[in-house]
């Protein structure tokens, strides 16, 4: 079968794949976690689970869509408490000049969101498959293989766990590459195609500079190590031309974030230096499951952190070449090789070496994080690997398995047993490639040796969707942009009613979650910090202090407490007492705080204390009665062995309590209680006791209560 015959199946087979994807609305997407806050029984999860880990899509890319769809497309957030800008280094369907390099945006405005957003999310897997399929036929792979190693490529655990992000950016890497390398179209042509490409590579998804820095890297080690003889003036000055003019079309595209974020401290003013990489995460390029056991990471914060591009290709063709016929051979190209290679030593010592910061500048990788650099490892590895299987002597006996039997068995062990107390019976999954790699060494006498290359990718490729292939869900993106009524969502409507429709601040919702609901929150996420409202907002704050908190991109929490400090490098905390002009979830005077006579008795239980803090001298208190509405006629009573010298109450939403009982009269039931004592809480054994009084004077014990000290209830 010709190779145009194979292509056009393999892209007609991906069509109708997403025809059927497209239709049913599907996407990657862990949403799910999101939309359970807003106690949709309906999560549209087809299959798989939604991922903690990947908050960046979840938190802030998906809400922000939704803004952009609520807004009409346009590219002030006119529903947000802040006004931002939409246009920013995350990717969004905004109808200005910036739409033509976003193609996969270009159903939103004609059919549903939902569908566009699938066909969005579809769109980076079409260009993936094919792109590197056609990469690997370019350094001569035949189709069939090469439509292995392009799925190989795409279900190792870097481009599964990044891929809403990082891997929507690497989809359109191979076309890039294709335009440089191929010979068979015109310089000029290629050079304007390259153009439009470059701008949609930077558009498209997210904008994120220490990824495009190392590909720019590897486009140039790729065209010293295959095309050395296309490096002329002429070839030079087309493609400089379409670069510099792509990084101008984005550089005015993102001027305003760009230069709002530029200033900040995260992820503006990041320097970085050589070292601090991980030694054992290269060995997981080769030991893919080493890093991690059932999605859950062994040494890392979260699981993406664990991702390489990494596979058991890597490992079985090391294991069966034949390194000394191979290279009196002279088959394998030993020019492109060797600048591979050396290109790899460099990104290494990148990684492993402590090298100051200005010895990466040239390449600009001062400002590339060595632990971001996986992907030119891994890449460059895969591309170093993939040739010495197809150009290298393969050869099979007993021995060469009997080595890769030892050192899957011995590195699965050692990492996963010896060192993280995985029961042995658990790790069938990560030494289960021996068996099938086995049964292809056992024919080895009866195939040849290209069959028994295109055989070991095919093991990789399924062994790959079988390790990482069901870490993203299957998420059906109705209920992401057909909302509908809920409790939670109801009481969040009161809440907008009753107070400024212009702002609502509400604790216990991640991200830009409510805004891509609707709703004008204060809690939201800020890619460009807007300086100016916090400084009016905050006017006590030194300048260091502010500058450290505020000057970042940052997703904004509320809460009770009265403090503005920096939760984590991408997170704020401020206090809802700075919105409490028109926060309709701040009550003070509402209901009284009594401190309990032992003549009050209680009739019923409910509620709960969720939270007891008693530091220095000052009692924080957090929990939840069972108060229907908001009344001046309910009240809490404390009970203590401590004396108080000041008490306060404060009203807090709770929309976990909303439902859990279904009930959004249960909105208000939340409650913040700070109190001053008369000793040190270290000189007493702290006991406490809260009753809740309902405006029908029923008095609850709430579950926490130190019923030592409580009044008892009548027999």
């Amino acid at each position: 079968m010709k190779p145009q015959t194979t292509n056009l199946l393999w892209a007609s087979a991906l069509v109708l794949l997403g025809i059927v994807y497209v239709s049913q609305a599907w996407t990657p997407s862990s949403y799910a976690y999101v939309i359970s806050y807003f106690d949709v029984p309906e999560t549209g999860l087809i299959a798989g689970e939604a991922r903690p880990g990947r908050a960046d899509e979840w938190a802030i890319a998906t809400p922000l869509t939704q803004a952009t769809v609520n807004n009409g497309f346009q590219r002030f957030n006119t529903t947000s408490f802040y006004r931002e800008d939409l246009r920013s280094v995350f990717s969004m369907p905004i109808r200005d000049w910036g739409l033509i390099f976003k193609p996969g945006m270009w159903l939103y405005g004609i059919a549903n969101p939902a569908y566009a957003f699938s066909l969005y999310h579809f769109t980076f897997i079409v260009l993936f498959i094919l792109g590197y399929a056609l990469l690997f036929q370019a350094l001569g792979s035949s189709p069939a293989l090469s439509f292995l190693l392009a799925p190989t490529l795409f279900f190792t655990s870097y481009m599964q766990y990044w891929w809403t992000t990082f891997g929507h950016i690497s989809s359109f890497f191979p076309w890039m590459l294709l335009l440089l390398l191929d010979r068979r179209m015109g310089l000029f042509f290629r050079a304007s195609v390259f153009y439009w490409v470059a701008v949609c590579w930077m558009l498209s998804a997210h904008f994120y500079p220490p990824l495009f820095i190392q590909m720019a890297f590897i486009c140039g080690l790729m065209i010293f190590a295959f095309r050395p003889r296309e490096i002329t003036i002429r070839y030079l000055l087309y493609f400089v031309i379409s670069s510099a003019a792509a990084v101008f079309t984005v550089l005015l595209y993102l001027k305003d974030p760009l230069t709002g974020m530029l200033t900040t401290i995260f992820p503006g003013q990041r320097i970085t230096s050589g070292g601090n990489a991980r030694p054992e995460m290269l060995l997981s390029q080769f030991l893919p499951l080493i890093k991690m056991h059932a999605f859950r990471p062994l040494h890392a914060s979260t699981v993406p952190e664990t991702g390489v591009i990494g596979s058991y290709y890597f490992l079985a063709v090391l294991c069966f070449i034949d390194y000394r016929r191979s290279w009196q051979k002279k088959s394998v190209p030993r020019s492109a090789m060797l600048v591979l290679l050396g290109g790899l030593l460099i990104v290494y010592c990148w990684m492993f070496i402590d090298l100051p910061s200005w010895a990466g500048a040239p390449l600009l990788w001062n400002r590339v994080p060595p632990f971001r650099m996986w992907f030119s490892a891994g890449f460059l590895t895969f591309i170093v690997i993939f040739l010495m299987g197809l150009h290298g002597v393969i050869k099979i006996n007993l021995a060469r398995f009997l080595l890769l039997i030892i050192i899957v068995v011995s590195g699965t062990f050692y990492f996963k047993h010896a060192l993280s107390d995985i029961p042995l019976f658990a790790l069938y999954k990560d030494v289960f490639v021996i068996v099938p790699i086995g049964i292809l060494c056992f024919l080895a006498t009866r195939i040849r040796q290209l069959v028994f290359h295109t055989s070991i990718a095919a093991v990789s490729m399924v062994s790959g969707l079988w390790y990482f292939g069901l870490y993203n869900p299957i998420q059906s993106a109705w209920p992401i942009f057909n909302r509908p009524t809920t409790s939670v969502t109801q009481a969040l409507d009161q809440l907008v009613k009753n107070g400024d429709r212009n702002k609502l601040v509400v604790p216990g919702f991640p991200g830009a979650s409510l805004n891509g609901w609707g709703y004008p929150s204060v809690s939201h996420v800020l890619l460009v910090p807007p300086l100016e409202y916090w400084r009016r907002t905050f006017p006590d704050l030194s300048d260091e202090q502010f500058n450290n908190v505020f000057n970042r991109t940052a997703h904004i929490q509320v809460s009770n407490d009265r403090d503005v400090y920096l939760i984590h490098t991408d997170q704020i905390h401020v206090p809802i007492d700075a919105f409490s002009d028109s926060a309709p979830d701040s009550f003070p005077g509402a209901r009284k705080i009594i401190i309990g006579q032992q003549s009050v008795d209680h009739t019923a239980k409910g509620g709960h204390i969720d939270v007891l803090e008693c530091r220095g001298n000052r009692i924080t208190i957090q929990g939840w009665a069972p108060w229907h509405g908001l009344d001046s006629a309910q009240s809490l009573h404390i009970f203590s062995n401590a004396k108080f010298s000041s008490l306060q109450l404060t009203g807090l939403p709770r929309f976990d309590v909303v439902r859990r009982l279904q009930d959004n009269n249960y909105l208000h039931s939340g409650f913040f209680l700070t109190a001053r004592l008369q000793e040190k809480c270290n000189a007493i054994k702290l006991k406490v006791c809260l009753l809740a009084e309902d405006r029908d004077n029923v008095r609850y014990l709430l579950a926490g209560s130190d019923i030592s000290i409580c009044p008892r209830s009548p027999d």
